[in-house]
C-alpha cells in the first residue's frame, strides 16, 4: 500500500510507525527496520523534509505542532516510544483526513467519516490538534515546574550552606 503511495512522506511515516511499534515493544516485529533513537530522530527528519507543504499548506502548523511535541519527547531523559507513537498518529490522522479526500482512494467523505467514527471530518481534525495542543501544554508545564524545582532547589542548597556556615570550596 505505502509503496504506491502519492507522496515519499508516506513511506517515512510507515517507517517510523514501525520503528516506535518496535521500540515499545523490545521485540522486532520489523527485523529491517532500526528503532534506535537515533534512527527514529533520522526518519523524523525525513517526514519534515518530505512532507508536501505545498499540496498541504493549511497542515503545516500541525506539522510544526507534531515536531514540537515529538521533538520533546525524543528529548526527553525517559524516552517513551509509545507516546511518540500517539503523537504521531495523531499528526498522521489529521493528514490522512485531508489526503484521503484529495486523493483518488475511492472512498466517499461519508466512508472516511464513518471509519472515523464521526460526523464531522473537520470537527475530528479539530478535535486531534486540540488534543496535541494539550500534549505540548503539559509537556511545558511539566518542563517548567522541573525548572523552578532546580531554581527552589539551588536557592535552598545556598541558604543551608549560608546558614551552616559550611565552604563550598573544594
Amino acid at each position: 500500500m505505502y509503496e504506491d503511495a502519492p507522496y515519499d512522506v508516506q513511506r517515512h511515516y510507515r517507517k517510523l510507525d514501525k520503528q516506535l511499534s518496535d521500540a515499545i515493544d523490545n521485540k522486532p516485529d520489523y527485523s529491517e527496520v532500526d528503532s534506535s533513537q537515533e534512527a527514529v530522530v533520522d526518519t523524523v527528519f525525513d517526514i519534515i523534509d518530505t512532507f508536501p507543504v505545498d499540496d498541504y499548506p493549511w497542515i503545516e502548523q500541525d506539522l510544526d505542532l507534531w515536531y514540537s511535541v515529538l521533538s520533546a519527547e525524543l528529548d526527553a531523559e525517559e524516552y517513551r516510544p509509545q507516546k511518540a507513537l500517539k503523537v504521531s498518529d495523531l499528526f498522521w490522522t489529521i493528514f490522512c483526513i485531508d489526503l484521503a479526500q484529495r486523493e483518488n482512494t475511492g472512498l466517499t467523505p461519508e466512508e472516511i467519516a464513518e471509519e472515523l467514527d464521526t460526523q464531522d471530518l473537520e470537527g475530528r481534525q479539530d478535535d486531534i490538534r486540540k488534543e496535541l495542543q494539550l500534549i505540548e501544554r503539559e509537556r511545558s508545564r511539566l518542563h517548567t515546574d522541573l525548572d523552578e524545582n532546580d531554581v527552589v532547589s539551588e536557592a535552598a542548597n545556598g541558604v543551608a550552606i549560608a546558614l551552616l556556615g559550611l565552604s563550598t570550596a573544594p
